[in-house]
């Protein structure tokens, strides 16, 4: 080869250098835009997760205080805490009567660790493995639904979730509170279930005012108790870390903060973690990009100084870079047929135009049936019955959109879920030319977020609804003005069937007293377990009354029918209260309480019977 003229070699490096100078500006224009994109769906994921285990955690922990709720309703010991209140029995006598008839609900509350009964200072039942632990600074009801106590006298310190109930007497009054306090296993359990990053994080609750920490520590990725000084110390100096959101913080590294405060709570879920380590997805990504650029630009360099070479090599040049080309396209065609998120290309009128693989599972049919389909026929928008209309009013606006969406397979009868992200792709004139679709399925998150929804609202041994929801469906019920009546069901030997035949027998009860419940009632009306041995029947009443009292006969026929338990023949019986409105209070309280003073007369009249309110509200 003839050597180069020094001319020859400044035109040569002209050409590479404007080049290589062309391919950074490309390259920065190219991947920013990108680099940007996956930093945003990054965080936008991330918020989402922090926050759907946010009300997870703090349904399990609002459980807790719907248990304590349970605790200081029953009815019986309530009636003797007032008694002692009054002076009519003593505190002996009185803690006699309490103890034994909390200790067979306590049985049943997992994770229970320590409960007390306190009035006016004074300790009226104290059970559970902890309960000697604990201080008597520490017996005094939380402001909040719950709040972390920390036992520091053992070989290892011991973190109690601590919750309160008041004890009211029939006026509303004040009486005592139930004090509880329970162990963090399933709390532990969820925030281990938060594993989207692996052993790179922390994932903690974080109380302010304790500056306690639970969560699990990156180094070995087991759950317990820490007080962390450098992650305290941040989140103590900088109160912008406790609000809601992503934040990035410099402390010697870039630390990221994902911060979820809790609704009713000082509370904090908090994630924490490295920059580096939160963004590795899109550092992979744009150094993939960069190394595809970059690998462009050399080439592009030695092709620009061939191209003083005779005609032929810059034709096999050009071919060698149209394969390469063709690959590039093969390559994405192949990323968008095998990815395990559905997607879909639809023209501007929501027509669908390609769908890969997982999308044409998701609908149950092949491309060539799916070619020119409506999306909407593949999916439904909660809350929107013409959902092309809105969504193209979403795209038109704002060019994007991102949200929930439902399928329903007409063959298995399968519903799922997916979060829906849509983005547009434009011509050179800036006018939209396709829509692209990306459903990632939630369906697994959702049902969980169900469940744990069902389990807070519902009685976990009848599957009733529990007393808090019966009183949110009877307040919403007066709300909307409608007449209904209620029948307030207190069994009238069921005592003496826990004492004499076992808590197993006393739930079996239970159960059985249930099912008979549910014969009699119609399919609007609303059952529901208040407690112990009391239930609440809420009858829809908009055409008249009169049939009110023939359920409620119904009813007593149903109880006071024998029940086999165990090949043992029991006789249970029942005391009814009726209470109507609006004949009888304007408020959930107060409609309950008019019932409750009918079924105790009705008890006092020998039972087995029912009694109506009278017209006039003593409450």
């Amino acid at each position: 080869m003839k050597k180069m003229s020094k001319a020859e070699q400044r035109i040569t490096l002209a050409t590479a250098l404007l080049v290589l100078l062309t391919g950074i500006l490309v390259s920065i224009a190219a991947t920013l835009p990108l680099y940007r994109s996956v930093r945003g769906q990054i965080e936008a994921v991330s918020l989402a997760n922090a926050h759907a285990r946010q009300v997870s955690l703090e349904h399990q922990l609002n459980g807790y205080r719907n248990i304590a709720d349970q605790f200081s309703s029953r009815t019986e010991i309530r009636r003797q805490l007032q008694a002692w209140l009054n002076g009519e029995i003593s505190l002996e006598a009185l803690q006699a009567f309490t103890l034994p008839r909390l200790l067979e609900p306590a049985g049943r509350a997992g994770q229970l660790a320590a409960m007390f009964r306190i009035s006016q200072g004074t300790t009226i039942a104290a059970l559970g493995a902890e309960a000697g632990r604990l201080p008597l600074a520490a017996l005094h009801p939380v402001e909040t639904n719950f709040a972390f106590h920390l036992l520091e006298d053992g070989p290892q310190p011991l973190l109690l979730i601590q919750t309160s109930a008041p004890i009211l007497d029939t006026h509303g009054a004040v009486l005592g509170h139930d004090i509880l306090f329970f162990y963090p296993e399933k709390l532990l359990h969820h925030l281990q279930d938060f594993g989207s990053y692996g052993q790179q994080a922390d994932v903690f609750l974080y109380q302010p005012d304790q500056e306690l920490i639970l969560g699990l520590l990156p180094e070995n990725g087991e759950p317990r108790i820490a007080v962390r000084p450098e992650a305290l110390q941040l989140l103590t100096d900088t109160p912008a870390l406790r609000q809601a959101g992503l934040h990035e913080k410099r402390n010697g590294q870039t630390t990221m903060f994902i911060t979820q405060p809790f609704d009713h709570s000082s509370t904090l879920l908090v994630i924490r973690i490295g920059k580096h380590s939160f963004y590795t997805l899109a550092y992979h990504g744009l150094a993939g990009v960069h190394l595809l650029i970059f690998s462009l630009l050399l080439l592009a360099i030695i092709a620009s100084r061939e191209a003083i070479r005779p005609l032929i090599s810059t034709l096999t040049r050009q071919t060698r870079q149209l394969e390469e080309s063709q690959a590039e396209l093969q390559l994405a065609a192949s990323v968008f047929e095998n990815t395990r998120e559905a997607i879909a290309i639809t023209d501007t009128s929501l027509h669908l135009v390609r769908a890969n693989q997982a999308m044409q599972l998701l609908c149950k049919h092949n491309q060539d049936e799916l070619s020119g389909t409506p999306l909407s026929q593949c999916l439904n928008i909660p809350g929107h019955e013409n959902e092309p209309f809105f969504l193209l009013r979403q795209l038109c606006e704002q060019g994007r959109w991102q949200g929930e969406v439902t399928h329903s397979n007409t063959h298995t009868g399968v519903r799922r879920t997916s979060l829906l992200n849509v983005s547009t792709v434009h011509d050179k004139n800036g006018a939209p030319l396709y829509y692209i679709h990306i459903f990632s399925d939630i369906t697994a998150r959702t049902e969980a977020e169900q469940k744990v929804r069902h389990l807070a609202e519902h009685d976990a041994l009848t599957g009733l609804l529990n007393r808090s929801s019966i009183l949110l469906r009877i307040q919403e019920t007066i709300e909307q003005q409608i007449p209904f009546s209620i029948l307030f069901i207190d069994l009238d030997q069921f005592k003496p069937v826990n004492d004499l035949y076992g808590h197993h027998a006393g739930d079996t009860t239970l159960r059985l007293v249930t099912e008979r419940l549910r014969h009699v009632t119609r399919t609007h009306d609303t059952l529901a377990r208040l407690g112990g041995d009391e239930f609440l029947l809420m009858l829809a009443t908009p055409s008249g009354k009169d049939f009110v009292t023939r359920i409620a006969a119904d009813v007593l026929h149903q109880l006071m029918r024998p029940f086999d338990i165990d090949g043992t023949r029991l006789e249970i019986g029942a005391s009814i209260g009726i209470a109507h409105y609006p004949e009888h209070g304007n408020t959930a309280d107060a409609i309950i309480h008019a019932a409750d003073l009918a079924m105790y007369c009705a008890k006092r009249s020998g039972g087995n019977r029912f009694s109506i309110a009278n017209g006039h509200n003593n409450s």
